[in-house]
């Protein structure tokens, strides 16, 4: 992190705390997303490399305790995927009468043979995992008509930033909270999508080592001793707690257990996107995703959401 020769110390660590949390964020009342708007065409989707499977059904007889397994399931075909290397996509497209869900691989490396083998493979992890899922596999000719021409359908669209927080408890209820934004959109055309692109091992161990040294050196500097005189014979000596600097370190604590849960489970860079043809729907879901996903455990970096409805 570059340092300002300007600041006073605790500057610095008020600066630090502001980029862990993304204050610059706050001030951001409209944000211009049409780099994120791509065409159609297949060089959009790496080269037409991204291959799609469909949800058609997916059996709710599961454990009693709903809540418990199917996160952890869930998990098991997400670490399976990481270990692929392979890019990742989430994707729901709602409409006045149903809701599809997609999921997709897309295929980095030069062989043909591989992108089949990693659906392949995704559709079997489903399978044992669910083992009443409906799939289908989608053609490029379905995935034009039902994927691509929706996007070009949509004018208006957002994005999402953040950390999304698990919220326990209602799904005990038999509502998850992706249940709760499809419930707030009944009967409106939307879209959400997910695209996650799994990091490289020694990254993540490099992350954990380099976070592990900061707080090593900060956490020290959390009480400060200090000198008090209280008569010209009389010096007192004390500790005053630096309030921001243990802030500091508390967020990077926070970021170095996701990091340590990283190293295990493995770690993806990820990117949602919302979007509608309708502007009123766009700004409504911005509103249901910041509810549903956002808790007291969204940090460091809290979740925002910003649209572009013109």
């Amino acid at each position: 992190m570059a340092r300002d020769s300007n600041k006073t110390p605790d500057d610095n660590i008020i600066s630090a705390v502001q980029v862990l949390e993304r204050r610059d964020l706050d001030l951001v009342t409209d944000i211009d997303l049409s780099g994120y708007a791509k065409s159609g065409s297949p060089a959009a989707w790496g080269g037409a490399q991204f291959e799609f499977l469909r949800v058609n059904a997916i059996s709710r007889s599961l454990a009693d305790k709903k809540s418990d397994v199917e996160r952890f399931l869930m998990e098991d075909v997400l670490s399976g995927l990481n270990g692929l290397k392979a890019p990742f996509v989430y994707l729901i497209i709602g409409s006045r009468t149903k809701v599809n869900i997609y999921l997709g691989i897309l295929n980095r490396s030069t062989s043909k043979s591989s992108l089949p083998l990693h659906l392949d493979m995704l559709s079997s992890s489903l399978q044992s995992t669910f083992p009443d899922i409906e799939l289908e596999s989608l053609s490029k000719d379905d995935i034009d008509r039902n994927i691509l021409q929706y996007f070009q359908k949509c004018r208006h669209y957002g994005i999402m930033t953040g950390v999304p927080t698990a919220k326990i408890g209602v799904e005990e209820h038999g509502i998850e909270q992706i249940e709760r934004l499809l419930r707030g959109l009944y009967r409106q055309e939307f879209g959400y999508m997910v695209i996650a692109d799994p990091v490289h091992d020694i990254d993540v161990i490099d992350a954990f080592d380099d976070i592990a040294n900061v707080i090593r050196e900060k956490y020290p500097l959390i009480k400060e001793s200090k000198q008090y005189t209280q008569t010209s014979r009389v010096t007192m000596s004390g500790e005053s707690l630096n309030r921001s600097m243990q802030y500091y370190v508390e967020l990077l604590e926070t970021l170095l257990e996701k990091l340590r849960l990283a190293k295990a489970q493995g770690m993806w860079r990820t990117m949602a996107y919302y979007f509608s043809p309708n502007p009123a729907t766009t700004a409504k879901m911005g509103n249901l995703l910041r509810t549903v996903f956002s808790g007291e455990k969204s940090v460091p970096e809290r979740s925002q959401y910003y649209s572009n409805t013109h």
